[in-house]
């Protein structure tokens, strides 16, 4: 089972050359686990225990009431599956790059916000009804974006309407699909889940449950109630490649409106 060591789609906001990652899996307490799959995760993506096939349960310290691993990541696909909405915040250090990435909005990223801190600059992008809308510093258009020191002039914090070339990859950052590359059953397989542990905890006031890699000893805490993914920590990970990813907000987050005064991005800065 690993953990998240970039965010799942590695995106590459296409046109503005713009890639971004996260890392992370969930905190841990330990109670012993069986059962099946484990992770695998491409081109840096987030892999957390997760999948199908299910072993006799084997609970850590006896407690017959801990579901084992298989169990939980099944109910997690379920839960997140089933959201409509949620917020994420991902804190990652990446071959020794920090980024910060912020997720709110539908699961499939139809009505959303994302913004980016990263060593190439600060952005923000709206979605909403289809179209995307992009706000970034002009650390942002010149070095991600690859802009005219002119053009960075120009639209440093401004909204502007991201050209078509923008698109397809924009479509793939989506907590939805973060997840799926997390706990999904093409990125996780059942061998290293039945060697990973299980253990009851107590997450900002509620009940909930980790799950914790056996060989890397990444976690990933779910809500115990609703089955729903809280936390996923990677701290545990490679000292070029750690960092942590939080999910809040489950089927609560607003919706988010077009900005009113948004630019045309410059032909000739495409």
């Amino acid at each position: 089972m690993r953990t998240v060591t970039r965010l799942s789609q590695v995106t590459t906001v296409a046109a503005l050359g713009f890639a971004l990652a996260a890392c992370g899996s969930s905190s841990s307490s330990g109670n012993s686990t069986s059962a099946a799959s484990q992770a695998g995760t491409a081109s840096s993506a987030a892999a957390v225990p997760a999948t199908s096939a299910a072993t006799a349960p084997a609970t850590a310290d006896g407690d017959s009431a801990v579901p084992d691993a298989t169990t939980l990541i099944h109910q997690a696909r379920a839960a997140y599956k089933k959201a409509d909405s949620a917020a994420m915040h991902a804190d990652v250090t990446d071959s020794g790059e920090h980024e910060v990435i912020d997720l709110k909005g539908t699961m499939d990223g139809s009505n959303q916000e994302a913004t980016f801190e990263t060593a190439e600059g600060n952005t923000t992008i709206r979605t909403v009804d289809s179209k995307y809308y992009v706000k970034g510093d002009k650390a942002f258009w010149t070095s991600a974006a690859k802009a005219p020191e002119t053009t960075a002039q120009l639209l440093a914090g401004k909204w502007v309407h991201a050209p078509a070339t923008m698109a397809a990859s924009l479509q793939d950052v989506t907590i939805k699909g973060f997840l799926d590359d997390a706990i999904g059953p093409d990125n996780v397989s059942d061998a290293e889940l039945a060697k990973a542990t299980t253990k009851k905890t107590s997450y900002e006031g509620q009940d909930a449950y980790v799950v914790t890699s056996a060989k890397t000893k990444n976690t990933i805490t779910i809500a115990a109630d609703t089955k729903l993914v809280l936390e996923i920590n990677g701290e545990q990970g490679t000292s070029t490649s750690h960092g942590k990813v939080t999910l809040s907000g489950w089927n609560s987050q607003p919706r988010v409106e077009a900005p009113s005064d948004a630019l045309n991005f410059p032909s000739s800065a495409s």
